[in-house]
């Protein structure tokens, strides 16, 4: 949970509500008087007196930019900027961005330096959802004269008058714009500009998106002077945060919620309620270290991951539940895929549910380099129709790595695809601790392609296919490593099936199955280290070369 006492602990050290009591947990607005007050640990509501409250930014929906001032809770700010943005000023080294319930339509509202931390708490009932947004809407008109921008699209009510976009890809107009005014007719947009327009070529690209939060890196924006870098910025409480699709005739991504990226020494610490996305990214880094609370992270949209992490991020994920409706809930990835990036980075991730929808996998690890590390702790990672994960491409392209992936708790496929989709490893240790189930495709998919005989792939758990498939397992290339119990459901259907040269050992392991235990089309060895009992004999094809043994049963169980 989150912590309530955060005000308590990091901000009042001058307040004369200590005089009350000494349980001060939270303070708020009365709503029908305007008084402000404080809950105590009993849960009671107490009047504070006084309004001094050291180096505490508080920012209220009913505030006022031009009043606000530090330390008085009675004059607040209006906006999170401006609040921020007087922090910045001021220059104390133990500021903190208080901020009452409501509603807040605002962008990068980060702030902070190693030498000064920047320092947020979001009561309940705090919802940050920026105004909607313009994704890369092609430029039909200039007008240097008029200082005046056309696009075919209707978009005005993505900008007010004052707001800001910027234009990229341009011959000579790429840069940040504030908007004078704007129209609209039934095609188009029209909008007049404050600033000149250098040049007359009509191309380029207008947009408006930007995150809520941006750690470690300068924005075009932030290079402008708008908003501030951050590389120690830390948010408390109970707060939401929400990015909605764009305004685009075709809905697109807007901007992540946290962007964390280039500044490998940057520091961001999250606590949130809520961290969503209607379409893109709630959650990306790929520099710097990244620690994040939540209840809930979700993409609630038509497509989008729930968070990717990239090149060398070290980040921390605990939240409750994990949940994309379209697609991939976790991404993990060199930024740029092409031959010799990996993702080099450290990602532990706790979660009681992961979960993506409508054919998205929940867990994607594409090219994971030779000191990446990847550990999951999560008691249920459910695939509505397709793999529960998907690893593609680790070490060094057939040369021995330590990277390391492990998934402690189970897999659920409840579709018609496979548990574990495994291509092009060529070096590290796969680990799954916990049981994995499908409906009616393989628990492991082996497909080959460049897999190493370095990769190892351990399985430590009881699998079972539901309805059944031709073969519960596909042993292919690599070390493919089984301890617990196997069983494929159906008719005729095989247990494992070895299509490779790789090594295929069994700890201790039940099989139960119709047809072959284990299968092989020509002959194949298995290594047995303690103890393999089976409802049915190996293939004629199978020769176990190991030290343990080989029991039949039907009462294999």
């Amino acid at each position: 949970m989150p912590n309530r006492n955060i005000f308590k602990n990091r901000v009042v050290s001058q307040r004369e509500a200590t005089r009350e009591s000494s349980n001060f947990i939270e303070i708020f607005k009365d709503a029908n008087t305007g008084r402000i007050r404080y809950l105590d640990t009993l849960n009671q509501s107490r009047a504070l007196i006084g309004s001094n409250f050291g180096h505490t930014y508080f920012v209220s929906p009913d505030g006022d930019d031009s009043l606000g001032e530090v330390g008085n809770i009675i004059d607040t700010f209006k906006t999170i900027s401006a609040a921020r943005d007087q922090a910045i000023n001021d220059g104390f080294v133990d500021s903190v961005v208080y901020v009452f319930p409501g509603t807040y339509r605002e962008f990068e509202i980060q702030y902070g330096t190693h030498e000064k931390p920047g320092t947020m708490y979001l009561s309940p009932g705090v919802l940050i959802q920026p105004k909607l947004q313009i994704n890369g809407i092609a430029l039909s008109g200039v007008n240097q004269v008029e200082k005046l921008f056309q696009i075919n699209d209707k978009v005005a009510s993505g900008l007010a008058g004052g707001s800001l976009f910027r234009i990229s890809g341009s011959t000579g107009n790429d840069g940040i714009y504030t908007v004078a005014s704007v129209s609209q007719d039934g095609t188009s947009t029209y909008i007049t500009v404050v600033e000149s327009i250098p040049d007359g070529t009509v191309n380029g690209f207008l947009s408006t998106t930007r995150p809520i939060i941006a750690v470690g890196y300068a924005s075009a924006y932030q290079d402008a002077g708008y908003y501030p870098f951050a590389s120690n910025f830390s948010v408390y409480g109970q707060g939401i945060l929400d990015q909605r699709e764009t305004i685009n005739a075709s809905p697109d991504w807007p901007g992540v919620c946290i962007d964390m990226a280039t500044d490998a020494t940057s520091v961001f610490k999250g606590e949130f309620d809520t961290i969503k996305v209607q379409q893109g990214i709630p959650i990306y880094c790929s520099a710097g270290k990244m620690t994040i609370t939540a209840q809930l992270l979700h993409m609630y949209g038509s497509s989008g991951y729930c968070g990717t992490f990239r090149d060398a991020a070290d980040v921390t994920i605990n939240i409750q539940r994990i949940l994309n409706e379209t697609g991939w809930a976790f991404f993990i990835r060199p930024i740029s895929d092409s031959g010799g990036n990996y993702f080099y980075g450290r990602v532990v991730l706790n979660a009681d549910v992961i979960e993506s929808k409508l054919g998205g996998n929940p867990i994607v690890i594409a090219r994971l380099g030779l000191t990446g590390v990847i550990i999951v702790n999560c008691a249920e990672v459910i695939s509505e129709n397709s793999y529960s994960m998907a690893v593609i491409r680790t070490g060094l392209d057939s040369v021995t790595s330590p990277c390391r992936f492990q998934l402690n708790g189970n897999m659920l496929v409840t579709g018609t695809s496979a548990a574990i989709y495994n291509s092009y490893c060529g070096g590290g240790s796969m680990e799954i601790n916990g049981n994995v189930t499908t409906q009616s495709a393989r628990i492991y998919d082996d497909i080959g392609g460049g897999n190493d005989v370095a990769n190892e792939f351990y399985i430590n758990g009881d699998m079972e296919v539901v309805t059944g498939a031709s073969d519960a397992i596909e042993a292919q290339t690599g070390t493919l490593r089984l301890n617990g119990k196997l069983q494929n459901n159906g008719v005729g259907n095989d247990g494992i099936n070895i299509t490779g040269a790789g090594d295929l050992v069994i700890d201790t392991l039940k099989i139960i199955c119709d047809g072959d235990s284990i299968t092989a089309a020509v002959a194949r060895d298995v290594i047995v280290n303690h103890n393999l009992a089976a409802t049915k004999a190996l293939n004629a094809n199978v020769t176990n070369i190991g030290p343990g043994t080989v029991g039949i049963s039907t009462n294999v169980k």
